[in-house]
């Protein structure tokens, strides 16, 4: 009597727990749905994030046919079912999949937001520079206001700014973030520059003209060692490049055979999908194909250069 009681309890239970799972998943969606929506009232793309929720929806739908072949479905539905999701791993076809993926959504939704917000404080400090906001102690007070402004070069950060900021509309994201880096450096380098000529002249006026001969000799002393430092950074910063680009290429190559194991052998993602992936990964590809030869050639150049001197 006991077990039969037990028996009719987890009976009446069981569509309890069963819904659960369901009702998490259609949660974590409606959530990943308002990720999007965000996205959008910031006018930001949302083409990744899109493409991710159609597979959020994909793997949902396979979690309820599971439910439903183990409530006892049958017939040539049931056997349509089953062929479908034979040999799918279980987070392409479990409520717990789905959440996971809604998740990812948000995460490159938070993740993109982040990214916009550092592309747009990099742009107001550059910007700085062509207001009274920016004063450097000690040199500023030797140029007049106009001098100041063209002191720290922002020309080289400025453009490569605007590449980030089109990769990232572009949802090349990684390409975005690297370029932004970039830039930070290269404004930081010519900070640095300012700086060490603050430091040569922060004496004053009085002791330039007092020691003018003196003063040129060390800042070109000073001018020719920061030249040297450059080239030898600006060839160690190509060369990381280069490697950061062998890594993406290999990545990319790994993500369209993915792609194309998803599509013709499991059948988890559409055709459109496939197109939309495989477009956006050999677009990349035949980018980085086209800018690393004209990389490794200006790396090699710069060594043979360097070889002759010795």
């Amino acid at each position: 009597m006991k077990t039969l009681a037990l028996l009719a309890a987890f009976l009446v239970l069981l569509p309890l727990v069963s819904a659960q799972p369901m009702e998490d998943a259609a949660s974590a969606i409606e959530n990943a749905s308002q990720c999007i929506q965000e996205l959008k009232s910031n006018n930001l793309p949302t083409g990744m994030a899109e493409d991710l929720l159609i597979r959020v929806n994909d793997i949902k739908r396979r979690a309820e046919s599971v439910e439903s072949l183990k409530k006892g479905l049958s017939g040539p539905v049931a056997a349509a079912l089953n062929q479908s999701l034979t040999g799918l791993p279980a987070e392409e076809k479990t409520y717990a999949g789905a959440i996971s993926a809604a998740e990812e959504v948000c995460q490159l939704a938070d993740d993109e937001i982040i990214l916009f917000d550092s592309i747009t404080a990099f742009s107001k400090k550059l910007d700085s520079y062509s207001t009274e906001e920016f004063k450097e102690p000690g040199l500023m007070n030797l140029f007049s206001k106009q001098e100041q402004k063209q002191l720290v070069d922002t020309s080289e950060a400025a453009s490569l700014l605007e590449q980030a900021r089109e990769a990232f509309y572009k949802e090349r994201y990684e390409e975005a973030s690297s370029l932004l880096e970039q830039a930070k450096q290269t404004l930081e380098e010519s900070e640095a520059s300012v700086t060490s000529l603050s430091i040569i002249t922060s004496a004053g006026k009085s002791f330039i003209e007092t020691y003018w001969v003196e003063t040129i000799i060390v800042i070109a002393a000073c001018s020719l060692a920061a030249l040297v430092s450059w080239r030898a950074l600006r060839r160690r910063k190509l060369i990381k490049k280069i490697h950061r680009l062998k890594r993406e290429k290999k990545s990319l190559i790994h993500l369209m055979k993915k792609a194309q194991e998803d599509r013709f052998k499991h059948g988890i993602i559409s055709e459109s999908l496939y197109k939309i992936k495989t477009e956006k990964y050999q677009s990349r590809l035949a980018r980085i194909k086209e800018t690393l030869p004209a990389l490794e050639a200006e790396v090699s150049s710069k060594k043979q250069k360097n070889q002759e001197k010795k």
